[in-house]
């Protein structure tokens, strides 16, 4: 019996109704005007991002950094970037070529 109890979900509700709070017929001169009631709504938008678009964005803003990092070397990689005047700056080495001869 206990358990049969503890399981009805309508209790509450029975309660509420034996109360008066419930009314079962509503008089619809007594609404108010649906503007009024749906004036609220507008105001507030919410966004919900769920966690799988906040992945691909992320992914995609990795994606982006990483090919506009990338861009100087696309000549390199692709061999079809070649500009028909090209910027030739004399840098030195960062490193001397040492030669050892040996004397056997």
């Amino acid at each position: 019996m206990e358990n049969r109890k503890s399981q009805d979900q309508a209790e509450a509700l029975r309660a509420y109704k034996e109360e008066e709070g419930f009314q079962e017929y509503v008089s619809v001169l007594d609404l108010p005007p649906r503007s009024e009631v749906h004036e609220s709504s507008k105001k507030q938008t919410k966004w919900k991002l769920n966690i799988l678009w906040i992945r691909f964005l992320f992914i995609l803003l990795i994606l982006l950094i990483a090919v506009f990092l990338s861009q100087p070397y696309w000549g390199e990689w692709f061999g079809t970037f070649q500009s028909e005047n090209p910027i030739i700056i004399d840098e030195q080495p960062l490193h001397d070529e040492v030669t050892v001869e040996r004397n056997e």
